[in-house]
C-alpha cells in the first residue's frame, strides 16, 4: 500500500496555495453530501444581512419627513411598509433557516459515509493493515484538533455569507455620503467635499481592511503555534479513551489496578489541552484589542466626516441615522469576515 508520505506533518506552515485547494476540496464534497443546501444557506443569509437595514432605511426616511414637517398619514404609510418589510424578510429568513438546519442536521453523519464505504470496499489485508489504521486514526485525530473537519465548513460558511452580504449592503447604502455636496458655504470645512477627502477617507477605510486581514493571519499563526503540540496530547488521550471503552480490558482494569493510572494520564491530557487553550485565549484577547483600536480609528473618522458632511446640508438629517448605521455594521462584518475567513483557512488542514 503506497504510503501518505508527509500527512502527518500538516502544520501551521502549509502554503497558502495548499490550503486553499484543500479549503475548495472540502466545499466540493459539501456539496455533494448536501446538494443544494448552500444555496438554501446562502438566500437565508442575504435575509439575514438585509433584515436590520430595513430599519435603517426606513428610519432614515421617517425622521427627514418629521424634520420636514409631512403629514400624519405619509409618516403612517412609512411605518406600515417597515412593518410589512420587517414582516416578509423575518418570515423568509426563518423558513430558509428551518430549511438549512434540517439539511445541516444529517451532516455529521453523512459526511463520514464515504469514509467508511471505502473502508467497507477495501480487501481484507487492506483493512488490516496497520497503514491503513493509522491513516483512519490520522484523519479523527486533525478532526478534533482542527476545527472538526468539513463539519467547520458548514458552520463557519453561514457567518461568511452573512458577513459578506451585511459588508455588500453597507457599502452599497454609504456610497452617497462621499458624493453629496454642501448646500451652504462650508467655509474652513470645505475641504471635506472635495474629492481628493473622499478618496482620503476611501484609502483609510481601504488601510483598516487590510490591516484587519494581517491582525486576523497573525492571530492564526499565534493560535497554530500555541496549538502545535495539541495533536499529541489528543492522541494519548484518545488513546486511554478507546482502551478504556473496549469491553474486553474491563478484567485487566481488575486485575492489575489500572484504572487510577488511566485516570491519572487522561486528567493530565486534559490539564495540558486547558493550558494551551489558555494561551490561544490570552493570545486572542491581545489581538482582538488591536481589532477593537483599528475598529474605533475606522469609526471615528467616518462618523465625523458623515458629520460634517450632514451639518453643511450635503444630505438629510435622516440620512446620518442611515449612514451611522450602515458605517457601523460595516466595521463589525468586516471584522466577523476576516475571523471566519481566516478560520476556514487555518481548519482546512483536516479536509
Amino acid at each position: 500500500m503506497k504510503k501518505n508520505k508527509g500527512f502527518t506533518d500538516y502544520a501551521g506552515d502549509m502554503p497558502m496555495r495548499q490550503r486553499l485547494s484543500m479549503l475548495a476540496r472540502g466545499f466540493k464534497i459539501s456539496f455533494n453530501i448536501l446538494p443544494g443546501y448552500f444555496t438554501v444557506e446562502a438566500c437565508s443569509s442575504v435575509c439575514e444581512a438585509f433584515f436590520p437595514f430595513i430599519n435603517l432605511i426606513m428610519s432614515a426616511r421617517i425622521v427627514t419627513a418629521l424634520v420636514d414637517g409631512r403629514p400624519l398619514n405619509e409618516l403612517l404609510f412609512m411605518a406600515a411598509i417597515t412593518i410589512i418589510a420587517n414582516l416578509i424578510t423575518g418570515l423568509a429568513r426563518d423558513y430558509l433557516t428551518r430549511i438549512a438546519s434540517f439539511k445541516r442536521s444529517n451532516f455529521w453523519q453523512r459526511s463520514n459515509l464515504p469514509l467508511r464505504e471505502k473502508i467497507m470496499r477495501m480487501d481484507y489485508e487492506m483493512v488490516e493493515d496497520s497503514e491503513t489504521h493509522a491513516k483512519h486514526s490520522e484523519i479523527e485525530l486533525l478532526t478534533r484538533v482542527y476545527g472538526r473537519g468539513m463539519f467547520q465548513i458548514i458552520n463557519s460558511q453561514v457567518e461568511v455569507f452573512r458577513a459578506l452580504f451585511t459588508v455588500i449592503f453597507s457599502i452599497s447604502l454609504t456610497v452617497g455620503a462621499f458624493s453629496a455636496r454642501a448646500s451652504v458655504p462650508a467655509g474652513r470645512w470645505d475641504f471635506v467635499f472635495t474629492v481628493w477627502f473622499a478618496l482620503l477617507i476611501i484609502l483609510v477605510v481601504i488601510a483598516g481592511i487590510l490591516f484587519e486581514i494581517k491582525r486576523v493571519k497573525s492571530r492564526s499563526v499565534r493560535d497554530i503555534a500555541a496549538t502545535a503540540s495539541r495533536k499529541q496530547i489528543e492522541r494519548t488521550a484518545s488513546y486511554y479513551v478507546n482502551y478504556i471503552f473496549n469491553y474486553r480490558i474491563g478484567k485487566d482494569l481488575r486485575l492489575y489496578g489500572l484504572a487510577p493510572m488511566i485516570s491519572k494520564k487522561i486528567s493530565d491530557a486534559n490539564l495540558e489541552a486547558a493550558n494551551i487553550m489558555r494561551n490561544v485565549w490570552k493570545n486572542n484577547m491581545r489581538y482582538d484589542g488591536i481589532g477593537i483600536f483599528i475598529s474605533f480609528v475606522m469609526s471615528t473618522l467616518t462618523y465625523g466626516f458623515v458629520t460634517v458632511k450632514a451639518v453643511f446640508g450635503a444630505f438629510p438629517v435622516g440620512n446620518v441615522v442611515q449612514y451611522i448605521g450602515a458605517l457601523t455594521k460595516f466595521t463589525e462584518s468586516l471584522r466577523n469576515l476576516s475571523f471566519y475567513g481566516q478560520g476556514l483557512l487555518y481548519d482546512s488542514i483536516a479536509l
